[in-house]
Formats: structure tokens, C-alpha cells, sequence
């Protein structure tokens, strides 16, 4: 009976991983979200959450087709809390949509800006009426 019991023990060790590896992805996904990060950010942490999820499972003597099924489904809850986070942070869908973090549109010009496309243009015909009085 002995190896029985060590078997669950080993059991509950393994569920204890793959549980606190689910909630680390979901928190660091969530945490991504609504602190309005790029998209880079979510796949560095999806490269630093892959590899900590296949030496955990490698540690705790996972298989290989179940240590990688573990790890897609810890990056597609960490993607998944993500934009959960987005959604949160944006105080919930507008209209139906989601809005995901994106560089806002500026509502003024920006100081400095050379928007006088007009005159701009009203000068290069200037110069191509003086360069035809000229060539006549």
C-alpha cells in the first residue's frame, strides 16, 4: 500500500503544479492587460512563461505530449486574461466592440506640425508659372 500512497502524494504535487501554473499565467495575463501593455510585452511573457511551465512539468516527470498540452493551455489562459485586462481596464466593451490597447489619434495637431499643404502647393505652381515666364 505503500506506493499507492506515494503515487497520489506525487499526484496531488502534479495537480498543485499544473494548478499554480494555470493561475500564474491567468495573473500575469490579466496584469499585461490592464496595464494597457503592447502585444511584444504578452509575447515575452509567453517566452519566459513557456519554458517555466516545461521544466516544471519536466521536473514533476510529465510525458512530453502532456507537458506541451499544459503548456498551450497555460499561454491560451495567459492570452486569454490579457484581453480580459484590456477589456477591464477600457471600463468594459463600448458598442459591442473591444478596444485593445493601440496608440490613441491626437485630437489637435501636434506643436511644430508643417500642415500648410496649401500654400506649399500654391508656391511649387509659383515657381513652375515663373520657370514657364522664364523659358517664353
Amino acid at each position: 500500500m505503500v506506493p499507492i500512497l506515494g503515487e497520489v502524494g506525487m499526484g496531488v504535487a502534479s495537480m498543485s503544479s499544473i494548478l499554480i501554473l494555470l493561475a500564474l499565467s491567468a495573473f500575469s495575463g490579466f496584469v499585461l492587460g490592464i496595464g494597457h501593455f503592447s502585444r511584444p510585452a504578452i509575447l515575452v511573457a509567453g517566452a519566459a512563461l513557456a519554458p517555466l511551465s516545461a521544466v516544471v512539468l519536466q521536473n514533476q516527470g510529465f510525458g512530453a505530449l502532456s507537458g506541451i498540452s499544459i503548456t498551450v493551455t497555460c499561454l491560451a489562459i495567459n492570452q486569454a486574461a490579457y484581453v480580459v485586462g484590456a477589456i477591464r481596464a477600457n471600463n468594459g466593451p463600448k458598442d459591442g466592440s473591444v478596444d485593445l490597447p493601440q496608440q490613441p489619434a491626437d485630437d489637435e495637431p501636434r506643436d511644430g506640425r508643417d500642415d500648410d499643404i496649401g500654400s506649399e502647393h500654391q508656391r511649387q505652381q509659383n515657381n513652375q508659372f515663373k520657370l514657364a515666364q522664364l523659358t517664353n
